[in-house]
């Protein structure tokens, strides 16, 4: 399955645990759904990060969400396809 990718307005995130390396990881609401972030993955630690709060671009993979971006595209962090 590819990678998808969603414009979605986040309304909520929870911080989970930490995998082994202290990678973070988190639950996220958004209008569309709830998903986690990927262990290990970059989106972790910037999810949270006021930028991305309200209306981004988020790519999916597998279940979770391992890329999340602005919806200009000015702003990244981890995968965007």
């Amino acid at each position: 399955m590819a990678a998808e990718r969603r414009t979605v307005t986040i309304v909520g995130v929870q911080y989970m645990s930490s995998n082994k390396d202290g990678n973070p990881r988190f639950r996220v609401t958004t209008n569309q759904g709830t998903w986690t972030t990927a262990p290990g993955a970059s989106v972790g630690r910037a999810i949270e990060n006021s930028e991305y709060q309200g209306e981004v671009i988020v790519t999916i993979d597998g279940g979770n969400i391992v890329g999340v971006s602005t919806v200009d595209g000015t702003i990244t962090a981890g995968r965007q396809s």
